[in-house]
């Protein structure tokens, strides 16, 4: 474990770049690209991240967001964003009725 601490602190780059290959098939220099044309801010909410990991002092990075039978991208979310649809299982209905239930409408 303090080996990969140590590397971990010594190229975090090369690190995250290796992650997001392994799950998303997406690069470093990809996400950052994504990061960029979006402003930094979640497709959703159109807010910056806010989420802080314990120990850290800077909010994390926007998730990727991606469809779990395709594994296509979808886009970077916020934590809470992202939260919200994996609790809602993607179901557009279940979302849909949240939305009307705020409104008023049932």
């Amino acid at each position: 474990k303090a080996t990969s601490n140590r590397r971990r602190a010594e190229k975090p780059d090369e690190i995250e770049d290796s992650r997001l290959r392994r799950q998303y098939g997406l690069s470093l220099k990809a996400f950052n690209k994504l990061v960029e044309e979006q402003d930094n801010l979640c497709l959703i909410c159109q807010r910056p991240e806010t989420m802080i990991w314990r120990g850290k002092k800077t909010p994390k990075k926007l998730t990727v967001d991606h469809d779990h039978k395709t594994g296509a991208i979808r886009g970077l979310l916020c934590h809470k964003c992202n939260m919200m649809l994996g609790l809602a299982e993607d179901q557009i209905l279940t979302l849909l009725r949240g939305a009307d239930y705020l409104r008023g409408l049932l």
